[in-house]
């Protein structure tokens, strides 16, 4: 009998514990990444990204460990592989089952935060990128590309009042 069989649920529950904590992680660290942003401070972005990338390589080694017990549980018990924690908890024993449930919707509801949070930094990012598109628009406007196609510098057409306040 192979250990997912035996007495593997608590090992499965603390695999789930272990991502949502990992997931808590990248919620506070992209929460940090957006006061990064608005800060316009690059290091600490960098450095929060570069953190973001090793608790994804976790996540992702974790996710992975849980897909083998569910895939050595389901074959055990004549499962199809795509069974889910919520099929799966029906039929465990009760004590097990609501275990389970509890450490399953925590991660749902972690998952979910952080989706939101991406999406937060997302629109964050897409309007920091239109205020620079439009800067770059409106200094195109005052004259040519600044510099004659032999260094010099090219006499400005005209003048105009740029207002960046927002």
């Amino acid at each position: 009998m192979t250990t997912a069989t035996v007495s593997g649920v608590p090992q499965l529950v603390a695999l789930l514990e272990a991502e949502t904590a990992l997931y808590g992680e990248l919620l506070q660290l992209g929460e940090q990444e957006r006061s990064a942003v608005v800060a316009d401070d690059p290091r600490w972005l960098n450095a929060l990204v570069a953190d973001k990338e090793r608790v994804l390589v976790e996540v992702a080694r974790v996710e992975a460990a849980r897909q083998d017990w569910m895939a050595v549980w389901t074959a055990a018990h004549g499962l199809p592989g795509e069974t889910s924690l919520a099929d799966l908890a029906r039929r465990l024993p009760a004590a097990d089952a609501a275990r389970l449930n509890v450490v399953r919707k925590d991660l749902l509801e972690r998952v979910r935060d952080v989706a939101e949070m991406n999406h937060r930094n997302h629109e964050l990012l897409r309007s920091a990128l239109r205020i620079v598109n439009r800067s770059i628009e409106a200094f195109s406007r005052i004259g040519g590309a600044g510099y004659k196609p032999n260094g010099e510098r090219a006499p400005a057409s005209r003048t105009m009042v740029l207002d960046r306040r927002a």
